[in-house]
């Protein structure tokens, strides 16, 4: 792929996934241009050794209100995708409660054997889950966990290709604004 400076077959149309003298980001879908984009990583040869996790309880220095009540902690399931590359990709999960780390952390024991040794290509591993859950679907803690793990491959892309994950999106990195709903902070004080 161009962008990529990989090379691109000669007189291959647009709709093909090899491009001929047009940019990836251009294709129609994000979906497509994602296929795209990790297909052409795939280069690095990412493959998923081992996935690790954490729970922890971060304290808060404020309470976050909701409408279930103050959140006095954050609990959190830190998880780490390792491949035998030795290139870590990491995410963290918020699990709302104390309560669901320990399923969380269990759900994701259970996923591992079904990751190891596949490669570090994020839109084929959520086709591969998607697949295996078709009847239960991806909601709930198991949503949860599949789109911590599809954070933490990205970003073991990003170590490997040594860009942040927007870039690899067609993205450039810049200022967002930032989003309060007010739970976060007090407007009396």
């Amino acid at each position: 792929l161009l962008v990529l400076g990989l090379p691109c077959r000669a007189g291959a149309s647009p709709g093909e996934a090899h491009f001929h003298n047009r940019d990836p980001l251009q294709t129609t879908t994000l979906e497509t241009r994602v296929t795209a984009l990790t297909t052409a990583l795939t280069a690095a040869d990412l493959t998923i050794a081992d996935i690790r996790a954490r729970a922890v309880i971060a304290p808060l220095r404020r309470p976050i209100r909701t409408a279930s009540g103050a959140i006095e902690a954050s609990p959190l399931l830190l998880l780490d995708v390792l491949t035998e590359q030795g290139v870590t990709g990491s995410a963290y999960l918020f699990a709302y409660t104390p309560l669901m780390l320990g399923p969380l952390q269990a759900l994701l024991a259970q996923l591992t054997p079904l990751l190891r040794g596949q490669p570090v290509v994020p839109v084929a591993r959520q086709q591969q889950l998607e697949q295996q859950f078709r009847l239960l679907g991806l909601q709930g803690l198991l949503g949860m966990v599949v789109s911590t793990l599809d954070m933490a491959l990205w970003d073991g892309l990003g170590k490997a290709a040594k860009q942040p994950v927007v870039r690899l999106l067609g993205g450039e990195p810049k200022p967002v604004r930032a989003y309060d709903s007010w739970g976060l902070v007090d407007p009396v004080r």
